[in-house]
């Protein structure tokens, strides 16, 4: 069975493995990490190995996976590391046999704690705490894939300052809708059910991979097939099939659907630049037809239209009441006025000046991971010398 997990948008290297790959070797199991082929538990700029090779190298199986692990972990970005860190001291501490409930009462998102009893630090906190085994492997396996390729475009700071907005502002949307839904069908599990976990900080970056390379091929096992521009629609679509058959609760569906739609409001419109002069991404990889397939692209795409031409006119006048009540300096200059612009660290970028952006960052972070990978096969091999 070929399984191939495609995380990096560099489109040559992604060739070359694809045609290293070809010959009649048999193949088990195949990962494509950033910049780099997987096969048999070694890690090398889409080098193959199968077990002959392995063998004329002197080194088991279990070496070749430990060493793979060790290059895996050592290659992890610093906010990546913090972020699993976190995740797996929740765990532990929602695990201990007593202290457990206790823990999971103090940091999850239950909503009659939150403002009742001002816990408040419980809207940020929910999505560091995880008590079955089986989701918190899952989801450290899903940050740290996402999180090896997109701190490096984005930066610590960047990259910590989307999980607190996403996941606060998740929290907050969660709370007022299990709130509605409990006046609506007085369920008192709506209000009192602990709700936990780090499903909504993976939904929030599957919005940024999205971003960032929208045509990737991201999942490929066999004939299934999934390109990064529907990794959203598909996560909340599984997660809502799983809330159907009550496998997660609803709470636990509200957070996943909240932080998706907070992680594009927040790219879309107040990510700042790299020289903070422009908020937002206006290029067409966040566009909202964008989310969906075919014929429901299409169609959302001519909604989306018809709200911008309504939503124009008002948008005008905000901009030129803004523009004007400012300062002195803004409001005497009519052309600005007139044309109802805004200041420039208020309009969104650019598409086309996002999307080259966006090419010379994958090129130096492909430039970079080869770089990192070279040496450590290089280091492997004077090891076996």
């Amino acid at each position: 069975m070929t399984m191939e997990w495609h995380t990096t948008s560099v489109s040559r290297l992604r060739s070359s493995c694809s045609a290293n790959r070809q010959g009649g070797v048999d193949r088990k199991w195949v990962i494509s990490l950033p910049g780099a082929c997987v096969l048999g538990g070694k890690e090398s700029p889409c080098e193959e190995m199968d077990a002959a090779t392995v063998d004329a190298r002197g080194r088991s199986p279990s070496e070749e996976l430990r060493a793979f692990v060790v290059s895996t972990v050592s290659n992890v970005p610093s906010g990546t590391r913090v972020a699993l860190a976190s995740l797996f001291v929740g765990y532990l501490l929602a695990s201990l046999p007593i202290l457990g409930t206790a823990i999971i009462k103090i940091f999850a998102l239950i909503p009659s704690n939150t403002f009742s009893k001002m816990m408040l630090w419980n809207v940020l906190t929910h999505c560091l705490i995880e008590s079955s085994f089986i989701s918190f492997v899952l989801t450290s396996v899903a940050l740290l894939s996402i999180g090896r390729w997109v701190e490096p475009l984005w930066g610590a700071r960047e990259m910590a300052l989307f999980s607190a907005f996403t996941q606060a502002t998740a929290g907050f949307m969660a709370c007022f809708g299990l709130f509605f839904m409990y006046f609506v069908t007085t369920i008192p599990e709506f209000l009192f059910l602990p709700h936990y976990g780090a499903l909504p900080l993976v939904a929030a970056f599957g919005v940024a991979v999205k971003q960032l390379g929208a045509e990737l091929q991201f999942i490929s096992i066999g004939p299934f097939q999934v390109q990064a521009r529907y990794l959203p629609l598909l996560y909340i679509g599984t997660n809502a099939v799983l809330c159907s058959f009550q496998l997660i609760p609803v709470g636990a569906f509200l957070l996943v659907f909240d932080a998706t739609l907070t992680a594009w409001f927040y790219l879309r419109f107040l990510q700042s630049s790299g020289n903070g002069a422009t908020r937002g991404d206006a290029s067409g990889s966040l566009a909202v037809h964008t989310f969906f397939p075919e014929p429901l692209s299409s169609f959302v795409e001519t909604l989306t239209k018809a709200a911008e031409r309504l939503a124009t006119p008002t948008l005008s006048r905000y901009s030129r009441v803004a523009v004007s009540g400012g300062s002195g300096r803004l409001g005497g200059d009519a052309a600005g006025a007139d044309s109802g612009s805004l200041p420039a660290a208020h309009k969104p970028q650019d598409g086309m000046d996002v999307d080259r952006r966006r090419s010379l960052a994958l090129k130096s972070l492909e430039e970079r991971m080869t770089h990192e990978i070279s040496a450590s096969s290089q280091d492997g091999t004077e090891d076996n010398v």
